[in-house]
């Protein structure tokens, strides 16, 4: 018997792309899919705690707000006409930024604290 590998959250979607996602996942042993209600999401994704979420894409930051709530989740977002998708995630990262004067090191803080603001 296969094993699910990868718990898969649907929700905010119109029922014709919730259709397709069902349809794409059916075969898919290692996959589990659980469609969540829609509107309030946290109670329904600390029960569900998918690896992967689904969502339609929306002028909210309902995804961030997902993400910043559940790190380690991914959430891929879709358009309504299904010809876009987006993987959001969070990926903690490192670069090296060699010798740092202190010109370079004043750059390093501000371009650091430039990506947070954007977020």
């Amino acid at each position: 018997m296969d094993r699910v590998s990868i718990r898969l959250a649907v929700s905010e979607l119109p029922s014709l792309l919730m259709d397709v996602v069902r349809e794409a996942f059916a075969d898919q042993p290692d996959v589990s899919v659980e469609f969540l209600p829609d509107g309030d999401l946290g109670a329904a994704v600390d029960h569900a705690r998918p690896d992967v979420m689904i969502l339609g894409a929306a002028e909210s930051d309902a995804h961030w707000d997902l993400l910043l709530e559940y790190p380690r989740m991914a959430v891929l977002t879709l358009s309504p006409d299904a010809r876009d998708a987006w993987v959001c995630e969070l990926q903690p990262h490192a670069r090296p930024l060699g010798e740092v004067s202190l010109a370079g090191l004043r750059t390093a803080v501000r371009e650091a604290a430039g990506r947070h603001r954007r977020r």
